[in-house]
């Protein structure tokens, strides 16, 4: 049943901070003096004020360390590692009222009456942490959020106060501000707010900030920083920098003028005096927003590989700039609850995030990331939709979740508030048309700047404009797990069927005419695009065109919804068997499944043809309950696995070879020098082998092997003397000769024709000795002998490239040497 959305409350509260800091870098520590004057516009007599304590987080007995252990299933975190002096924490030294604290808040007793304006002064002393999350010290650089006693949000629901939390951001209400911060002279200081007074002697410096209608305030300083300044319009836009990365300050000035022009134009003008943009050292992914103040972390100490060469580009620094500025708007001008409702913040701005990206960067543009590589890769990629392939991986089991009805510390994927949120707005954008939907997002802003709408409240703005009732759409992408699918399918009259998930019209080329269509048309036609701009995220994308399209490249493909994919492999080898053993190998891919094809013959004038499926996306299954124990000294190592192994699906797969089982059991490895001792136990069977090898004279490798299985096993337990199948798993059938024991008889399973190759030789135990000379560098010979009660010999040549040894001239068709 769906949980009923509660629209905003009648009613507002608000607050004026005035804040005094006196920071002691030697210490650390904060002492500040902060007088707060809330005003209850409330029809409730309030009987306490609840205010969040941030900064008791960044210590071992705090709830967000707790979130993190049982979030990322480990029993010490980066924070109990640490030592006493990296801690952080805020300490109530004193307070007008009556009150009391926790870890996570404090609450101070005095009776507010309904339109009342109460006074209220707190001293507290903040022991700044290391850096661990957004609050903390780096390096020079201290970076001050979240970090004074903040009025929680009373709202319909009561007081909405929920501490620092585990993938969770922040609510609070509305307030006017007056932020003084004493420090060392050498200190520069970048904050939320414009600054109004100066004050500075010999030693220290007094500088006093103000900024209206935000919710928040943070500041940062740092001895190290240097300060470009810019305007646009009435806006001065500092950028504080430490590294004298002269492309950080490039991006940064054009970015962040053309983000504002932008957003401004498309959503509301932007409020505030000031916007200030600091390269950091955060930790809390690629930047953060607080109101007039966006946090951006140094591109190389953002340590996640693949955005580097993004970065080099300035593509990446770019978008993380942009999506910055743009909570702005969607966070700093509307102030919905980050806990509960994180999309109406990450997942609108994420919309607003890809809306800039297709306005600024173009294709060509992009591509320039790959440097030397653009002319191979375009080649590859073609009329690419990066957005498109990246999106399906958030839907993958089981951290598909609907991003209502559970606060964000809760939920195994804080990703899907970013991915369905947008998906939900391109959505509407396409069920809307592009002018109809631009003027419900400036009606948005009109109506809820610096207020705290809910979900509901913007569903009910877009049907009350639009006149349609978005139930279907709401319970899609808010409440809902799965994907919606548009297809066109060609009926018995020649006609065509547009079909669709739910009722809503959807943009669809008909012979190079743009139109809406409802699903459940008929139309005539010759050539259908459904969803031609790629805005309705849907579980299959292939079957939105008629006629199909289709893509063939050599060697691979790169992903591409809506295509049907076609990657084809020459190949030639010899054995005795089949002479000159020649074909190709083609590996089919449509959206979510896979399928490999492969034909071929030899100089006998044996043909053969090989087809078989497996599905990628949608089945995916995640392996859980693995623990892991290791421990060693120098080369004597053992280890330890607790491990749950399944089949989830053999449609693919002969049920002769392959069983569904459920397996659990004990992996213990034991290495010794070179020998290699590895065992499965389970409750059924029990597995092992023992294997030694090593070099004599560097040229010649000699490998000893012993396999053995006991007991009641599944039959794709079974010990096979070729080392294993070729199934549909692609590194295996590219190099399908790869750690082949006995080349000659490699076994090939599928549900299409084909000459298996091979006897099939399976056995309860097994035996082999291997021999490789490799005299003359890459190349080499081999010979291998098996034993499984009877004895098997196989020999020839191999090819070595780095660690793959490809076995390519056999010159035996597999020996029987002894009976």
């Amino acid at each position: 049943m769906i949980e009923i959305l509660f629209s905003i409350a009648n009613f507002q509260n608000f607050i004026n901070y005035e804040i005094f800091v006196d920071f002691d870098d030697s210490l650390s520590i904060i002492k500040g003096y902060e007088t707060i004057y809330y005003i209850n516009n409330s029809k409730d007599t309030l009987k306490y004020i609840e205010l969040n304590l941030y900064a008791n987080a960044f210590r071992p007995n705090s709830k967000y360390n707790q979130d993190i252990k049982n979030k990322l299933k480990v029993k010490k975190t980066e924070i109990d590692r640490s030592k006493p002096k990296d801690w952080g924490y805020i300490i109530i030294d004193s307070c007008s009222e009556k009150f009391d604290t926790n870890d996570m808040l404090m609450r101070v007793y005095k009776t507010i009456l309904p339109n009342e304006t109460t006074k209220i002064f707190i001293k507290f002393t903040l022991k700044i942490p290391k850096l661990f999350d957004r609050l903390g010290k780096a390096e020079q650089e201290y970076e001050i959020t979240q970090w004074y006693p903040k009025v929680g949000v009373y709202d319909e629901r009561g007081w909405r106060t929920y501490g620092y939390r585990y993938n969770t951001e922040f609510y609070g209400d509305y307030a006017n501000w007056k932020v003084s911060i004493k420090t060392k002279k050498n200190y520069v200081v970048g904050a939320s707010g414009y600054l109004v007074d100066s004050i500075v002697n010999d030693s220290f410096k007094i500088l006093t900030y103000k900024l209206e209608k935000a919710h928040d305030f943070a500041f940062v300083m740092s001895k190290r920083y240097k300060v470009e300044e810019i305007n646009y319009d009435s806006i001065k836009i500092y950028i504080l920098h430490y590294s004298n990365d002269s492309n950080f300050i490039k991006v940064a000035k054009y970015h962040s003028i053309n983000a504002l022009k932008i957003f401004s134009k498309k959503l509301y003008p932007y409020p505030y005096k000031t916007l200030t943009i600091v390269e950091s050292h955060l930790r809390a992914g690629g930047g953060m927003e607080y109101p007039a103040l966006v946090l951006i972390t140094n591109p190389k100490e953002f340590k996640i590989r693949r955005f580097r060469l993004i970065n080099s580009k300035n593509y990446y620094l770019a978008i993380v700039i942009a999506h910055e500025i743009g909570h702005q708007w969607f966070y700093g001008i509307i102030g919905n609850d980050e806990a509960y409702e994180a999309w109406l913040d990450e997942g609108m701005n994420s919309y607003l995030e890809d809306y800039y990206n297709h306005l600024v960067f173009n294709d060509e543009s992009i591509y320039n990331i790959f440097g030397n590589l653009r002319k191979i890769i375009k080649f590859y990629l073609g009329n690419y939709d990066f957005r498109l392939f990246s999106d399906y991986f958030v839907y993958l089991e089981p951290y598909n979740e609907p991003i209502l009805g559970k606060p964000a510390w809760e939920m195994k994927n804080y990703w899907q508030v970013y991915n369905r949120g947008k998906n939900l707005m391109l959505a509407l954008q396409d069920i809307l048309g592009d002018s109809l939907f631009d003027l419900i997002l400036k009606e948005y802003f009109k109506r809820f700047a610096f207020k705290h709408p809910r979900s509901e409240d913007f569903i009910k703005l877009v049907e009350e404009i639009s006149n349609l009732d978005l139930t279907a759409l709401k319970n899609q992408w808010l409440y809902g797990k799965g994907l919606p699918n548009y297809s066109v399918y060609k009926t018995i009259n020649n006609t065509f069927l547009i079909k669709g998930t739910y009722k809503y019209p959807i943009s669809t080329i008909i012979d190079n005419n743009l139109l809406k269509l409802k699903p459940d048309t008929i139309i005539n036609a010759k050539k259908i695009i459904i969803d031609p701009y790629n805005r309705v995220l849907e579980s299959d994308e292939w079957d939105n065109t008629y006629p199909r399209r289709f893509e063939i490249k050599p060697f691979f493909n790169i992903p591409k919804m809506g295509y049907y994919q076609i990657s084809y492999i020459p190949f030639i080898f010899y054995n005795p068997f089949d002479n000159y053993f020649f074909g190709i190998y083609l590996r089919g891919s449509e959206s979510y499944k896979r399928h490999f094809f492969s034909y071929g013959g030899n100089t006998k004038g044996d043909f053969y043809l090989g087809f078989w499926e497996n599905n990628f996306l949608f089945n995916l299954k995640f392996v859980k309950n693995i623990f892991n124990f290791d421990f060693g000294l120098k080369n004597k190592f053992i280890q330890l696995i607790v491990f749950n192994d399944y089949i989830n699906d053999l449609s693919y797969l002969d049920e002769n070879y392959f069983q569904k089982s459920n397996v659990w059991g004990i992996k213990i490895n034991g290495f010794y020098k070179n020998l290699k001792i590895f065992s499965k136990i389970s409750k059924d069977f029990l597995k092992f082998n023992i294997n030694y090898n090593f070099n004599i004279l560097k040229m010649l490798n000699v490998q000893f092997s012993y396999y053995r299985i006991f007991g009641n096993y599944p039959v794709h337990e079974r010990i096979y003397i070729d080392g294993g199948f070729l199934y549909p798993r692609a590194f295996e059938i590219l190099l399908p000769y790869k750690g082949s024991w006995f080349y000659s008889k490699y076994l090939v399973f599928n549900d299409g024709i084909y000459s298996k190759r091979g006897e099939n030789i399976f056995s309860d135990e097994f035996a082999l000795s291997e021999f490789k000379i490799s005299p003359f560098g890459i190349f080499g010979v081999y010979s291998s002998v098996g034993w499984t009660g009877k004895i098997y010999i196989d020999y020839g040549i191999y090819l070595k490239l780095y660690k793959i040894e490809l076995k390519f001239v056999n010159f035996n068709s597999f020996i029987v040497k002894i009976n």
